[in-house]
């Protein structure tokens, strides 16, 4: 018979160790659960309109005439507006502004029609809610568009009454034009740009939390030397932080699975990559993340401490990650600590290969660094692992003295 080799069995030991403690504490599996099956669910779901539609706008009309009522009839015909007209004046529709009632005013100033029949410069006033960017988009979108069209349906009428064609005065109005073409991101969704991102980021804030549980769990009982009794032998952390890495690899590689397979196609959201290169990309990503847990853990003396400092610290790796603002344009002293966190490279790296479509070959630089940051905490967690194991053990030999 073969002998097996103890450093396999070792792997192995601390594979079924580490993945039934997962199950069995219900803090750590209720994380996985919900992240799985509520959290990236819910939030998909929340986001699968993509795009925000009919935002309410308050009109005031002072012309009242056929002109305006033009205006505002192609203003109506947009998708992203819905026109609010029961205002008699500005004081009305600012209450209703402030309400919360429309998020928007469009007031049409008095002799709109006379002053573009005289060739006199027409200002239409628009109040946009800045504080909310998406709503200040579209409407300032709706009313761009609008005014591109109608300026033209003026400059094309004076033309044609020149005597020019249909065409020509076209041609004459706007000798150039631009096709705009989204890549990557056709109707221009904030779901298909936010929910890969924050898959990403989820899967390195998720496993620190379980691992910080375990391990805040593992030290106030003082049993990390009896649960992996090997870490306390030459070599010994090598197996346990292998055996460790494999389980939440396997756990988040059914997660991503069940995300990108099932969630995504659900509720629109693209996936143009190969599943097998995400899931090698995320190799070094999942596992970068867990030796980082590893080593933290030497900070978390309970279970209630893992909680506390990612409740603290989750805000700064949301926004080093990339999530809310480019990290090119942090200052240079944030670029480089954005550079020491998995996620920064991992979120940059899941949006390439799911959204656009690349290989593992074009993702190289972002996987060779993922890769250096898991050799790095890696030594790390085995260094602090160590000292967690002796001091458990020394406390424990204090306890039964």
């Amino acid at each position: 018979m073969k002998p097996v080799n103890k450093k396999t069995l070792s792997i192995w030991n601390a594979f079924l160790t580490e993945l039934k403690s997962v199950f069995r504490d219900k803090a750590v599996f209720s994380t996985f659960v919900s992240t799985a099956l509520v959290v990236m669910l819910v939030y998909t779901y929340v986001y699968s309109k993509q795009v925000v539609r009919e935002v309410p706008v308050a009109v005031i009309d002072l012309d009242q005439s056929r002109s305006s009522r033009d205006y505002l009839q192609m203003l109506a015909a947009t998708e992203e507006v819905t026109l609010k007209k029961d205002f008699l004046g500005l004081n009305q529709a600012k209450a209703a502004f402030f309400k919360g009632d429309v998020k928007g005013v469009v007031l049409i100033p008095e002799n709109f029609s006379s002053d573009i029949r005289r060739g006199r410069l027409v200002n239409i006033s628009v109040y946009a809610d800045a504080s909310y960017m998406l709503y200040y988009r579209q409407i300032m979108g709706a009313v761009n568009v609008v005014n591109g069209y109608y300026n033209a349906g003026i400059d094309v009428k004076k033309l044609m009454s020149a005597g020019n064609t249909a065409k020509q005065a076209q041609a004459i109005h706007s000798p150039v034009t631009a096709s705009s073409i989204s890549v990557y991101n056709p109707v221009s969704g904030y779901g298909s740009y936010i929910i890969p991102m924050v898959t990403a980021l989820v899967t390195q804030l998720v496993v620190l939390m379980a691992i910080g549980i375990l391990g805040g769990t593992r030290r106030e009982n003082k049993e990390l030397h009896f649960l992996f009794a090997v870490v306390l032998t030459p070599g010994g952390t090598i197996p346990v932080l292998l055996g460790k890495g494999l389980v939440y690899i396997s756990l988040y590689f059914f997660i991503l699975l069940l995300q990108t397979g099932i969630i995504y196609p659900l509720f629109g959201i693209p996936f143009r990559g190969a599943f097998w290169g995400m899931l090698l990309f995320m190799l070094p990503y999942i596992l970068a993340v867990v030796f980082l847990g590893i080593a933290l853990t030497g900070l978390f003396r309970r279970r209630e401490d893992a909680i506390m400092v990612l409740i603290v610290t989750t805000m700064p790796f949301m926004m080093l990650s990339g999530l809310s603002y480019p990290i090119e344009s942090f200052p240079v002293f944030y670029q480089y600590l954005a550079k020491i966190l998995p996620s920064s490279w991992g979120i940059k790296g899941f949006v390439k290969i799911t959204q656009m479509g690349v290989t593992i070959r074009d993702v190289m630089e972002e996987w060779i660094a993922l890769w250096v940051l898991a050799s790095v905490y890696f030594m790390a967690a085995a260094f602090f692992l160590k000292q967690t194991a002796q001091k458990s053990l020394k406390d424990s030999l204090v306890e039964k003295a």
